[in-house]
C-alpha cells in the first residue's frame, strides 16, 4: 500500500489517524506492527491502537516483543489487553509484568488465557483484583493457575467475568467467588474431575446473566459433592449445562426469564440422587417465559409447573422417552410455541425398517400418552400457535405426537417439520400427514 496505486489515489492512507487506529485494533498485534513498513504514513499508527492483542504457542522472541509494543505505549491507556500464551519453559515474572503493565493503564478489558506446560504455577497479580477501571475479565487456565484476591475492594467496576479452569482444587474454587458488586455476566466452564468436593456460594445483587459449563472427566464411583449456593436477585438468564448434578440452590430467582438447561449424559445419571437433583435444578426456573431443556433420560416426575412458559425448546434424545413432552405440555398452560428437537439415537428407527419391532418400547405400543381418553392440555386448546420439528426420523411415536399435536391444537397457526433421514420416502410421509384430523383448519403443514 504506497500512496498511490496505478493512477488510483490510496484513499486508505488519507483516512484520520483515530481511524485507521480503530481499524488495526481488529487485527493481532503482531500483524499491526507489520503495518509500519507500508510507507511513512503508517509508519506509528500501530503505536496508538487502544487494543493489544498477543497471540504466541512458543518462546522464541515474543517476550522481547511484548516488551518492545508496552515500551513505546508506555504514555497511552490500553482498552482491551489480550495474552493468549502457551509454552514450556517460561519465566513467569513477564506474564506478571505485562498484566501490572495493563492494569496501570487503565485497562478496560482483560482477556488472559494461561496453560504453563512443566508443572509451572501462576499468581494473578493482585491488581487485577483491585483494577478500578476494569470492567471485562476473561480468564482461562488449567490446574496451574491460582489467585489470592484481596479480602476487600475486589473488582469494584467489574461488569463481566467469563472463567474456564480446568481440574480445579477446593480452595481454588472457594476463593474465587468473592463479592462482585456490579457484576453483570457471570460465565464458568471447565473440565472437573471426580476430586472436587467444594462449596461455591455466590452472592451477585446485580447479575443478570448466569452460565455454568461444567463436564466431568472422573466416573465418580465414589461419594462426591460440590455445591452451588446462588444469590442473584436480579438475575434475568440463566445457561447450565452439566452432567454430574450438582447441589445446587437459588435464592431470589423470580426475576429469571429464560433458561437453557442441558444435562448431559453420564453414567452418574443412573444414581439414586440424579431425580432429586434434577427437580431441585429444575424447580428455581419454574417462572421462566422462554426454556430450552435437554436431558437424558429425565424423568417426568423431575418437571415442575411452568406456569408463565410461552416459548419451549425440548431436545429428544430418546425418541420413546415421550412422557416428559406430555408433562411439559400440562404443566405449561400458556405455551404459545414448541420446538422439538431429535438427536439421532442408535435405537431409534423409521417405521419401515426391519429392526422396527425391536425399536418400539412395549409399554408406549399398549398405552402411549397421544392416546389418552383425557380432555387435552390448556395450552393445545388455547395457547399453543407453533410447532416446529427438527431432526424428524419417520418412527412412529414421533408422527403419532405429531397426529396428536395436529389433532389437539385448536389454535394453531403452523406446524414445521425438517425431515432428516433420506430412507424414509418423504412423498410418502407427507400423503400420511395430509390424512391426520386437524384441529385448527387453518393451519399450515410443512415439511421440509
Amino acid at each position: 500500500m504506497g500512496s498511490h496505486v496505478g493512477n488510483d489515489e490510496d484513499k486508505i492512507s488519507q483516512l484520520p489517524d483515530a481511524l485507521l487506529s480503530h481499524m488495526l485494533s481488529f487485527l493481532l498485534t503482531k500483524d499491526a506492527v507489520r503495518t509500519s513498513i507500508l510507507s511513512k504514513r503508517w509508519k506509528n499508527i500501530w503505536a496508538s491502537v487502544p487494543s493489544l492483542d498477543f497471540e504466541h504457542y512458543s518462546c522464541a522472541g515474543f517476550v522481547s516483543f511484548v516488551d518492545r509494543v508496552l515500551y513505546y505505549r508506555d504514555s497511552l491507556d490500553i482498552q482491551r489487553f489480550r495474552l493468549h500464551f502457551k509454552c514450556f519453559p517460561i519465566d513467569v515474572s513477564s506474564i506478571d509484568r505485562w498484566i501490572r503493565t495493563a492494569t496501570s493503564h487503565n485497562v478496560v478489558e482483560l482477556d488472559l488465557c494461561l496453560n504453563f506446560l512443566g508443572g509451572v504455577e501462576f499468581e494473578v497479580p493482585e491488581s487485577v483484583f483491585e483494577c478500578k477501571t476494569l470492567v471485562v475479565l476473561k480468564l482461562k487456565s488449567d490446574s496451574s493457575f491460582t489467585y489470592a484476591p484481596p479480602k476487600l475492594g475486589c473488582f469494584p467496576n467489574l461488569k463481566c467475568l467469563h472463567i474456564t479452569i480446568d481440574y480445579p482444587d477446593k480452595d481454588l474454587l472457594e476463593k474465587l467467588f468473592s463479592y462482585f458488586p456490579v457484576l453483570e455476566d457471570l460465565s464458568v466452564e471447565g473440565e472437573w474431575n471426580d476430586h472436587v468436593n467444594c462449596n461455591v456460594k455466590l452472592f451477585v445483587p446485580k447479575l443478570k446473566r448466569l452460565s455454568i459449563n461444567i463436564h466431568s472427566t472422573g466416573y465418580f464411583d465414589e461419594p462426591y459433592e460440590y455445591y452451588f449456593s446462588i444469590d442473584a436477585p436480579k438475575l434475568e438468564f440463566l445457561d447450565l449445562r452439566v452432567d454430574i448434578l450438582p447441589s445446587m440452590s437459588f435464592d431470589n430467582s423470580k426475576s429469571l426469564v429464560k433458561a437453557i438447561v442441558g444435562f448431559y449424559y453420564h453414567p452418574a445419571i443412573m444414581q439414586e440422587h440424579f431425580c432429586d437433583r434434577a427437580t431441585k435444578i429444575l424447580a428455581p426456573v419454574s417462572n421462566v417465559e422462554h426454556l430450552s431443556l435437554s436431558a437424558h433420560f429425565l424423568d417426568a416426575s423431575c418437571i415442575p409447573a411452568f406456569g408463565n412458559l410461552i416459548h419451549l425448546k425440548l431436545v429428544l434424545h430418546d425418541c420413546y422417552r415421550w412422557e416428559v413432552l406430555a408433562e411439559l405440555l400440562k404443566k405449561s398452560p400458556n405455551l404459545e410455541c414448541l420446538v422439538l428437537e431429535h438427536e439421532q439415537d442408535n435405537n431409534c428407527y423409521p417405521e419401515n425398517s426391519e429392526d422396527e419391532e425391536n425399536a418400539v418400547d412395549q409399554e408406549n405400543t399398549e398405552d402411549p400418552w397421544w392416546n389418552c381418553e383425557e380432555s387435552a392440555p390448556r395450552c393445545l386448546l388455547s395457547h399453543l400457535k407453533t410447532v416446529l420439528i427438527r431432526g424428524f426420523m419417520g418412527c412412529r411415536d414421533e408422527k403419532q405426537a405429531a397426529k396428536y399435536l395436529l389433532k389437539n391444537g385448536a389454535v394453531l397457526e403452523e406446524m414445521t417439520i425438517y425431515v432428516d433421514n433420506v430412507l424414509y420416502s418423504r412423498e410418502k410421509l407427507c400423503m400420511e400427514f395430509a390424512h391426520f384430523q386437524r384441529g385448527s383448519m387453518t393451519c399450515r403443514l410443512q415439511l421440509v
